[in-house]
């Protein structure tokens, strides 16, 4: 999948034989995702003058991800903004959230665009947003990255771990 930024105004109708405008309507669907039926509203642009199906990137490109996230979240997978949100916690890079999984920068840019992560992956990426998770990975994989983002990060994970315990400290005390 890849990011369009609108769709167009205009669409080409292979019906009328040229650029037309059009509306969109909603129509529930069956995608085929890993041959697991997913159905979605799909979101579809009609040409207005005679009615036909036209083929808009952007509305395919949205779809598409609409299929994928349910199948996601189906089958209990990481959804690109839980990748993020757990990056931004540590305040690491996709280079870095990379090297210290021991995965490819790629395939964290491709599960945050919305591609679908293996079974294992998303286990090991929902696993790192525990703090202690995610420091005995770095522990275990901290030849793969420069020394100085080693301490930084681990100061962040100190961080989020006192914050973690002046919590539970104001919860005992109410």
């Amino acid at each position: 999948m890849y990011e369009l930024k609108k769709p167009k105004e205009r669409l080409f109708c292979e019906q009328c034989g040229k650029l037309v405008r059009y509306k969109t309507i909603k129509k529930r669907e069956n995608y085929n995702v890993k041959n697991y039926p997913i159905e979605v509203e799909r979101t579809v642009a009609i040409c207005e003058e005679c009615g036909t199906e036209l083929l808009e990137p952007y509305y395919e490109n949205e779809n598409l991800k609409a299929a994928y996230r349910k199948y996601a979240e189906l089958n209990n997978l990481v959804l690109p903004e839980e990748i993020k949100e757990i990056r931004s916690k540590y305040n690491v890079s996709q280079t870095l959230f990379a090297l210290i999984l021991g995965l490819g920068e790629a395939t964290i840019q491709r599960y945050e665009m919305g591609s679908l992560p293996t079974k294992v992956n998303s286990d090991l990426i929902k696993r790192v947003s525990e703090p202690v998770e995610f420091y005995k990975i770095l522990k275990s994989n901290k030849d793969n990255i420069p020394d100085i983002e080693y301490k930084r990060i681990l100061g962040n994970i100190h961080r989020i771990l006192k914050e973690f315990e002046n919590k539970l400290e104001v919860q005992e005390n109410v």
